[in-house]
């Protein structure tokens, strides 16, 4: 069977494209498990399942990146210890953005938790599936 020049430089083009993505993709950073937590209407800040290993000692920050939320307000979140101790300033969880929650407190070495509030205006029960970076 005899192929066509132009059908293996497609394949060959294609395969260094998915290559650069996935190395790309690595390079972003390394983000925490993703996960999906459900708020209720007036309920405070609660810790979720959503964490990750915080990699350096100088402070810094704690970026969320919200990929579905069902409310059309925007939770508030912040980074928790294991004891649901604050360690970062609170920001918010908006769809398809990544928020920066500046001072992350924690320690090298150690897991943080997101903790989540609804918004004041949410009404009902939503959910939100999101993932954590501590840096």
């Amino acid at each position: 069977m005899k192929l066509n020049k132009k059908y293996i430089f497609s394949i060959i083009g294609v395969s260094i494209m998915s290559m650069n993505i996935i190395i790309a993709s690595a390079a972003v950073g390394n983000w925490g498990n993703i996960g999906l937590h459900t708020m209720r209407q007036g309920q405070g800040y609660t810790k979720t399942s959503v964490y990750d290993l915080k990699e350096d000692s100088a402070e810094k920050s704690a970026d969320f990146y919200t990929i579905t939320k069902s409310s059309w307000t925007n939770p508030s979140v912040k980074l928790v210890n294991s004891n649901d101790e604050e360690r970062s300033e609170k920001t918010e969880l908006r769809t398809g953005r990544t928020t920066k929650s500046e001072k992350n407190r924690g320690l090298q070495g150690h897991i943080y938790y997101a903790s989540v509030k609804p918004d004041n205006l949410q009404i009902g029960d939503d959910s939100v599936k999101f993932q954590v970076r501590a840096r």
